[in-house]
């Protein structure tokens, strides 16, 4: 009789697992997840792109929505454009969105309030919008650029929430009663380390290994890397040549006290 119990104790214990597997599944569908683009840019990429970098805002999650009103907030030191229409992204070289907002109206500076209505229920995930943002030129490596997604915001004394229609559902009521799940973004300056002149397998000292691995470059017998290329083409050609085997040499016992062809 124990042992009966035992089993149906344990049987009911594997239904209810199951049961809560199914439902946390279902529920993992029912979110809504959003993404904002990390961008590392160097400060020669920021120069050469005019300091505007195109950062998206992706749906990597989708419950069926039909309807969108949110709110992105933009570092305020960074000037922005939006863009909301599909074909208007694709033209400025990047790709298209998943559809296009209907509107969008800035709060201020740095605050803007997307709005996106449509008859029809997607369940396609992709970028939403594109942020086209203008880096200030004074930007030095390090700076960091923080790109976020509002829940909510208080704007004179009016409040906006975000709100995702779903199919079957008050749009109103998804939002709140539902874990809309969101990531932030950032753009970062980052330069590569300083490049040291000479040192070509990289270990941070000019000596007899860099001439060898030089010799084997011009040997054909190794492969130099874009850093290691820049260490040792002092004459910048693009090629790393017997001249400049010799003229590490050079460097490296006295004979001369710079690399700078």
């Amino acid at each position: 009789m124990k042992f009966q119990k035992l089993i149906a104790v344990f049987t009911a214990c594997i239904a209810m697992c199951h049961n809560y597997s199914v439902l946390n599944a279902f529920a993992e569908e029912e979110k809504i997840k959003i993404e904002i683009e990390n961008k590392i840019i160097s400060s020669e990429e920021l120069e050469n792109m005019n300091y505007e970098i195109p950062v998206f805002v992706n749906l990597t999650a989708n419950a069926g929505i039909n309807s969108a009103e949110f709110i992105i907030s933009v570092d305020s030191r960074c000037d922005y454009e939006v863009i909301t229409d599909s074909q208007q992204a694709f033209e400025t070289g990047n790709e298209h969105l998943l559809f296009s907002m209907t509107s969008s109206h800035k709060f201020n500076d740095n605050c803007c309030r997307l709005l996106w209505a449509g008859s029809g229920i997607t369940e396609d995930t992709g970028a939403l919008v594109l942020l086209m943002v203008q880096i200030p030129e004074d930007a030095i490596t390090g700076d960091v650029f923080e790109i976020s997604y509002f829940p909510e915001l208080d704007y004179q004394n009016y409040q906006f929430k975000h709100l995702w229609g779903i199919a079957g559902r008050e749009i109103k009521n998804y939002a709140t009663d539902n874990e809309v799940i969101f990531s932030n973004g950032e753009i970062k300056i980052q330069d590569d380390e300083p490049v040291i002149l000479g040192d070509a397998d990289e270990n941070g000292v000019v000596d007899i290994l860099d001439v060898i691995v030089v010799n084997k470059a011009i040997l054909g017998q190794k492969i130099l890397t874009k850093t290691q290329m820049k260490a040792v083409d002092f004459n910048q050609n693009g090629m790393v040549e017997p001249d400049e085997s010799l003229m590490l040499m050079k460097f490296i016992v006295g004979l001369i006290d710079s690399l700078i062809a």
